[in-house]
């Protein structure tokens, strides 16, 4: 083995520890990023969830705002605005 060819190894072994060690970080960093994305994904469909249950309550406090006033009260402090239709007639709260 010639002098030039020991210092074109070296070379070359230096290059790919090199790329071996960015893989590895690359790859650690792509891991956190998809536990992330994963987390971030299981937020917005519980969010979906929550959505359809906070719409059934707002619905339910604007049917009671006819007979208690307070409700009619925490639809206009929240802004919410829910659409009825009672008899073919539909009425907005509040």
């Amino acid at each position: 083995m010639t002098r030039l060819q020991y210092w074109l190894l070296n070379a070359a072994s230096a290059v790919l520890v090199t790329l071996l060690a960015g893989h590895f970080v690359l790859s650690r960093l792509d891991n956190r990023l998809g536990e992330q994305l994963d987390r971030e994904r299981a937020y917005i469909n519980r969010t979906g969830q929550v959505s359809a249950v906070l719409d059934e309550m707002a619905k339910r406090i604007a049917a009671g705002s006819e007979a208690d006033p307070r409700l009619r009260d925490v639809l206009l402090k929240y802004g919410l605005s829910v659409t009825l239709d009672s008899g073919g007639k539909k009425k907005t709260y509040p």
